[in-house]
């Protein structure tokens, strides 16, 4: 059991923990997001790459936006030009404040390249959204340092969408990627990780120091959402959402 001084903040977990759409491309949104709600969550991201993603104005069953988001990392700069205007558009319409964005593979940009689109995005957000670019092993936007060096190109904006599953890949505990992350978290996604390997495990799965990353959070009053990231799911994928929701409350000790 954790000690109390984390008590507060075990309490408003399951009020900011949230799911993914962006492994449902073979269900349709609208379902997706029922058994989201119907798993547990208050939060949902909602992602560009569904299929229904751009198009879709039903409900939301009821579920909060953590953000809305595009990662695009196989997709030309003119592809992704495009759907990071629609991703804030989106954003505008579903009343979203953090629009979280990854990069393209390393073997597709250039570094250069890819702080020029940022440095657009920038310009391209309306007064109340702001950005929270996600570091992921073998994309430009490789780890938490790289990130050190977009901040200091784009300015104090710049936000950041901590996967701490990536930063575990990159040798990094939770505390030690929160002291890299200088105070620009605005979303997290979190995952089961097993051995070093870049797959996302059901929460409770793996090796994934679940209670350092609480303390890690907390000692920084952390109090955004917590987005449980499975990128692979079955075709019928309720069963898992479930498990991941149990997952992460059994591993942080919340009832």
């Amino acid at each position: 059991m954790l000690e109390d001084v984390f008590a507060g903040f075990m309490e408003t977990v399951p009020q900011r923990l949230g799911f993914r759409t962006s492994g449902f491309r073979g269900v349709a949104l609208e379902k997706a997001l029922g058994t989201i709600a119907e798993a547990g969550y208050a939060l949902v991201e909602f992602c560009m790459e569904h299929p229904d993603a751009s198009s879709y104005s039903g409900s939301l069953s009821g579920l909060g936006v953590s953000s809305v988001s595009y990662h695009g990392k196989k997709d030309s700069l003119s592809v992704r030009e495009r759907m990071i205007g629609s991703s804030i558009s989106k954003a505008v319409e579903l009343d979203a404040r953090v629009v979280v964005l990854g990069s393209p593979l390393s073997s597709l940009c250039t570094r250069e390249a890819f702080f020029d689109e940022c440095s657009r995005v920038m310009n391209m957000l309306p007064r109340g959204i702001r950005p929270a670019w996600e570091p992921e092993p073998g994309t430009v936007l490789k780890d938490l340092p790289v990130f050190g060096e977009l901040t200091d190109h784009l300015g104090p904006e710049a936000g950041l969408n901590l996967d701490f599953g990536h930063a575990l890949l990159d040798g990094l505990s939770p505390a030690a990627a929160v002291q890299l992350s200088c105070g620009r978290i605005l979303h997290t996604h979190i995952e089961g990780i097993a051995g070093g390997v870049h797959q996302h495990l059901i929460p409770g799965r793996g090796d994934f120091p679940w209670k350092a990353m609480l303390r890690a959070l907390d000692g920084i009053r952390y109090s955004g959402p917590l987005v449980v990231d499975l990128f692979e799911l079955p075709d019928a994928p309720a069963s898992y959402v479930r498990a991941s929701y149990d997952g992460v409350l059994g591993e942080l000790g919340v009832t």
